[in-house]
């Protein structure tokens, strides 16, 4: 099963903890658990590089990087007409530009 996760998804397990965030972030590493058992696979995109490159904090960037970079087995970098016209009928229902992208 492909499945995409969104950038927070990334960035939980350098969050500051509170009890989502750890609930969230035990979520993400059985996610993982299953991708390194070959169950999932994981699919990028350039969306997603764009928005953790706008993480300031370093570390933290850097850290979802790596594990971006580790788990991402195929990535979408071009964006093609049928994505933008599914990210403009994704934004119809108000979900902002970077949201519908990752959707579409």
């Amino acid at each position: 099963m492909k499945i995409y996760l969104d950038t927070c998804v990334w960035c939980r397990p350098f969050d500051k903890p509170t009890p989502r965030i750890e609930s969230e972030r035990r979520a993400y590493l059985k996610i993982l658990r299953k991708v390194y058992e070959g169950k999932f696979s994981i699919v990028g995109s350039i969306f997603l590089d764009i928005e953790v490159e706008r993480i300031e904090g370093g570390k933290k960037r850097e850290s979802a990087k790596k594990s971006m970079d580790k788990a991402i087995s195929e990535k979408i970098e071009l964006v093609t007409q049928e994505i933008l016209s599914r990210k403009r009928e994704i934004c119809k229902v108000g979900l902002k530009d970077m949201d519908a992208y990752h959707i579409a």
